[in-house]
């Protein structure tokens, strides 16, 4: 199957790896693995992941007063050097959280600047409600890069892109060859940078982070309700 999202001719060579419609009752975990650790100031769990009419759906909730979020990676079904990801998604991310589309491995945290072998951490989106002042940008995302660990060698490299109403799906595309980094939003190019350029796979995560009074502000006094926060229709990998 040829990629067709991506601006620009054909490439008869390129072909669909990997995948999820998202179209069962529940999620596939040939495919997926589902976090159950604390991180930052929430719980990830299951009760907080559902699948249901094509969508995948992350809704954080919060129940005497332990917020539990959603966290899920592709880790061992799929780890990948070049190619393209994409998925179809739409965000209702609340204050204290963010929604993540991002590409991970363990050795991204190893504290040396040998990122070309340690490999990145790629965030085609990250989406906020506000930004630590509470200002509302709930209008953006953001590509980032991370790499050289996470210390004193670390280094971010980020794009700000508006898009229009983030309730509604676009789609999100990362092209990473020998020689960059592409991010396209709806077909359409928003970033190219060979910064933090890296040779080892790397693996999917869908997650949306809780972590009060920092990137993205203050967690609200009565937490979170249940409603999702991150709505995807589909994922696809191609090689």
């Amino acid at each position: 199957m040829l990629c067709t999202s991506i601006n620009g001719p054909e490439i008869p060579s390129l072909r669909l790896k990997w995948n999820d419609e998202f179209n069962g009752s529940s999620l596939d975990l040939t495919k997926w693995h589902i976090n159950s650790k604390e991180r930052h100031h929430a719980v990830n769990s299951d009760i907080a992941i559902s699948q249901e009419k094509g969508l995948l759906k992350i809704s954080p909730i919060t129940k005497n007063r332990i917020h539990y979020t959603g966290y899920i990676t592709s880790q061992p079904s799929l780890n990948q050097v070049y190619g393209i990801w994409e998925c179809k998604a739409r965000f209702f991310t609340k204050p204290g959280a963010w929604s993540d589309f991002w590409l991970f491995t363990e050795s991204v945290m190893k504290n040396d600047a040998n990122f070309y072998q340690n490999g990145s951490e790629i965030d085609i989106f990250e989406h906020r409600a506000v930004d630590p002042l509470g200002k509302d940008i709930s209008d953006t995302i953001e590509h980032n890069l991370h790499y050289g660990g996470y210390e004193e060698h670390h280094v971010n490299q980020s794009s700000v892109q508006k898009i229009q109403k983030a309730e509604k799906f676009h789609v999100f595309t990362l092209r990473w060859t020998q020689n960059e980094y592409v991010f396209l939003i709806d077909g359409k190019e928003t970033w190219r940078t060979s910064k933090g350029l890296a040779a080892r796979p790397l693996y999917i995560i869908f997650s949306v982070e809780i972590r009060d009074k920092f990137w993205a502000g203050q967690i609200p006094e009565k937490g979170y309700d249940g409603s999702p926060m991150m709505e995807i229709d589909w994922v696809r990998v191609y090689e």
